[in-house]
């Protein structure tokens, strides 16, 4: 049996992200098609022509790319996939498989949210090569991101600071040291120098979340662990996102005698 084209996608991951009570990392999703379209294990093995991925993993990723864009899925969080009102409506409206055309024709019917400016054609037409090809640059590049992240999510705490480390010398940061002894510190896992003399310090904070927002309390929290070291700069580093609240925490902190950084 041969991997289906990417069209074939669209329609059983519409129906696998609407029948799933939650969101679905990409892993997850790619497993449930390999049921759902009962590919064997010879077709899981057939390859890109460049070696790197499965062919059939290579064809859905497409078909999520081309499905954010039109507005059918979203992604609440980096790497957590899962269907939008629009894709739900779309899904029990539409039957037979789904085509480029058919989602072409409700962009240019100013439904769903619009392509990028090189998906935006007319219904005649379909997205050429390069076009495909471009799209899925961009997406191998988030999904690079996506599996990047999902592994720093599966180290030790203590080697997640290791990596934090050394990705700000190789930024050019230099080497973070570790100050201990001090009370209150409360978090504090490195300091940078800004200058030779280390007459300018950054305090570090880097903290490896699972699941959910580092929130408002973890912001001030922070910013009082500056306290006992006189510090005016801070940089908290996460595998997470930050909820608006602490967004608007750090902002309103950096408004006043303290600058704190969110990554």
């Amino acid at each position: 049996m041969a991997v289906p084209k990417f069209e074939d996608f669209y329609r059983p991951i519409l129906q696998l992200t609407s029948e799933s009570s939650r969101s679905l990392t990409h892993k997850e999703l790619f497993n449930l098609l390999i049921e759902r379209l009962r590919l064997t294990e010879d077709d899981q093995r057939i390859m890109t022509r460049n070696g790197t991925r499965p062919q059939f993993e290579s064809h859905a990723r497409f078909a999520v790319f081309y499905l954010r864009k039109v507005g059918m899925l979203q992604s609440i969080e980096r790497g957590q996939i899962s269907i939008t009102s629009a894709g739900r409506e779309f899904l029990l409206t539409h039957e037979g498989p789904i085509r480029d055309a058919d989602l072409q024709q409700f962009v240019s019917d100013g439904g769903y949210e619009s392509l990028p400016q090189v998906f935006q054609l007319s219904n005649a037409e379909v997205p050429s090569p390069d076009v495909r090809l471009a799209a899925m640059f961009q997406d191998i590049s988030d999904q690079l991101s996506d599996e990047v992240l999902d592994s720093v999510k599966t180290i030790s705490s203590e080697s997640f600071e290791r990596l934090v480390n050394r990705l700000l010398r190789q930024i050019g940061y230099g080497e973070i040291t570790k100050e201990t002894g001090k009370s209150g510190d409360r978090g504090i896992d490195g300091v940078l120098n800004q200058d030779a003399l280390g007459l300018e310090k950054v305090y570090v904070q880097a903290k490896r979340y699972t699941t959910g927002q580092v929130g408002e309390p973890e912001i001030r929290t922070f910013s009082g662990s500056l306290d006992p070291y006189g510090a005016t700069k801070g940089v908290f580093i996460t595998t997470s996102t930050f909820s608006s609240t602490a967004r608007q925490t750090a902002d309103n902190i950096s408004r006043g005698g303290k600058f704190i950084r969110l990554i």
